[in-house]
């Protein structure tokens, strides 16, 4: 028997949402609605101005996407129990984000206690605080038992690799629902794909002797190059956008410097993870605009973290000054090699940070300095959509091996930019331009002088 409706709720992407009254009672609770207090791409809505969308709206997305899933895919008699434990795992796998979203997560991570916390390899904090969330927020309807299923779910699965797959998968309700959500409020149309085939096209097996997974049949193929094309460019184009990136890194410049140099205490509490019950119940009081508001007060004045947040809400932002290819040093060995080894506010990049504020005559944080890697769609598909098994009238196959088009591509492609941000205006465009070629010169020589055992080079800026 089919479960018994009593609310629907519209939505811009996916129309009418339906949920039974247990489901509708968790939206209600204040943990939950403080999402609609987080964007869903932090600041992104300085270069895309409808970009407002919330962690809220998605995650009642992905509810809606995981309930499609769940009617296609789990028998209604045998696993009544394990649909409903699913919609709702979906529908609360975000409650973790803090401000400004995966902005946030550089933060945790640098400041975590590590040790009273142990995440396990490739585990995220904000994914260890939702499950806290769920764990230790009493006002939650639900039962005990509905939370250690709903947190076991949501960490290493449910016995059976489908349901994780739905929740947390190469294909999972999350990424269905993201790409033609931020393709929607960005105003692009990067992201979009055939969700109904690829839902229609969805079946569970056994494969290589483990228990029931996700896979498409033979009709999902071309549904499935689309969506990772869409997600490949959504990336390249939205997620990587110039201002986008020059944003975000204000916001983390920010938090980081705002612990580190000027201890705030209020800004460490909030990141100093520690899988308390304290640090749960303040976490989940702040959102985006609790932040901008707190920290832009007169008291924070002279505090790198006022003046970053004057700067967005002006849009007075960093400028781009250089952009460039970790492999157009390759004629230097070690600049790779140990470009490859820099995270975000890494001791090396504050050193290169410092001698280009030093020659700009600018205030040390007003230099960013960050190497990201970069990936081509045949790269990005191995990670992970490569995984998805395809039924087929010979057997199962890899995804890889069905797909004409992701066989064309060749080879795995692998590159890391380097970017750097700067406090710096200019006049008109030719002074730009001028500019520019002299901040690519000096920041190739400052880094060529970083990592190598020459000495550097004056350019006279000082």
């Amino acid at each position: 028997m089919k479960l018994s409706f009593s609310k629907r709720i519209r939505d811009a992407v996916h129309g009418f949402i339906n949920w039974d009254s247990s489901e509708y009672s968790l939206v209600d609770k204040p943990v939950f609605q403080r999402l609609r207090g987080i964007k869903q791409l932090a600041m992104a809505y300085l270069v895309y101005p409808c970009a407002t969308h919330t962690r809220f709206d998605h995650s009642l997305g992905v509810f809606h996407i995981a309930s499609l899933m769940t009617e296609k895919l789990l028998n209604e008699k045998n696993e009544k129990e394990e649909k409903s434990l699913i919609r709702k795992a979906a529908l609360l796998h975000d409650l973790g984000h803090g401000p400004f979203s995966h902005v946030s997560e550089d933060a945790l991570e640098r400041f975590y206690d590590r040790g009273k916390v142990k995440p396990e390899s490739k585990e995220k904090i904000h994914e260890m605080i939702t499950r806290d969330i769920v764990q230790k927020t009493k006002t939650l309807d639900l039962s005990d038992i509905d939370k250690n299923n709903i947190c076991r779910l949501l960490k290493e699965g449910y016995g059976i690799h489908l349901y994780k797959d739905i929740v947390s998968g190469p294909l999972d309700a999350d990424k269905l629902n993201y790409l033609l959500r931020d393709s929607l409020f960005c105003g692009v149309k990067y992201g979009i794909y055939d969700l109904e085939q690829i839902l229609n096209s969805m079946c569970r097996e056994k494969w290589d002797d483990s228990d029931e997974c996700l896979m498409l049949d033979d009709d999902g193929v071309f549904s499935l190059e689309q969506f990772i094309l869409a997600k490949y460019y959504i990336t390249n184009q939205v997620y990587k956008h110039r201002i986008r990136r020059i944003s975000d890194s204000m916001i983390s410049r920010a938090i980081i410097w705002g612990v580190e140099k000027d201890e705030i205490v209020d800004l460490k509490k909030l990141y100093s993870y520690d899988g308390s019950g304290d640090f749960v119940e303040n976490y989940i009081l702040w959102d985006d605009d609790r932040f901008l508001l707190e920290f832009s007060k007169k008291e924070y004045k002279g505090k790198v973290i006022f003046d970053m947040i004057k700067r967005l809400k002006e849009r007075k932002l960093f400028k781009r000054i250089y952009s460039e290819s970790v492999s157009n040093f390759e004629d230097f060995p070690s600049i790779p090699y140990e470009l490859g080894k820099i995270t975000v506010e890494d001791p090396k990049s504050r050193d290169i940070e410092s001698k280009i504020s030093d020659k700009l005559n600018l205030k040390p944080y007003e230099v960013i300095f960050k190497v990201y890697t970069s990936k081509n769609v045949y790269g990005g598909s191995k990670e992970s959509e490569e995984q998805i098994m395809i039924k087929t009238s010979d057997g199962i196959k890899p995804f890889s091996e069905k797909s004409s088009l992701f066989n064309s591509i060749g080879k795995e492609f692998f590159d890391r930019e380097i970017e750097c941000y700067a406090a710096v205006e200019y006049s008109d465009a030719q002074e730009k331009s001028k500019k520019e070629r002299e901040y690519k010169t000096l920041i190739s020589d400052i880094i060529k002088s970083e990592f190598t055992s020459g000495g550097e080079i004056d350019h006279g800026y000082k």
